[in-house]
């Protein structure tokens, strides 16, 4: 699934009043942030990635109600960081 189609499937579940359309989203990232840190140090596979899922769905949310497309984002943040390469396998599980 792409940014875009992901983006898009959040959204019809983001059932919040309109106005908090913004403050219900960006105060869920910010509680699911601590709970993804708290999940990383239990080292916990299956808790890092319910976590990450929730952040995503938040930040998807979030985006959207800023008029945010992450795709667009996304393709703008790769092409500036094009020459920027993180080694995923210095940070994985045991």
């Amino acid at each position: 699934m792409d940014l875009r189609t992901y983006q898009l499937e959040a959204i019809k579940t983001a059932v919040y009043p309109t106005q908090y359309k913004v403050a219900y989203p960006m105060l869920g990232l910010i509680g699911e942030i601590g709970e993804f840190k708290e999940a990383i140090i239990s080292n916990d596979k299956d808790r890092i990635i319910k976590e990450a899922g929730d952040c995503c769905w938040y930040a998807a949310t979030l985006a959207f109600d800023l008029g945010l497309h992450l795709s667009d984002d996304y393709h703008l943040i790769n092409e500036t960081n094009k020459n920027l390469i993180f080694n995923f396998n210095e940070h994985r599980l045991a």
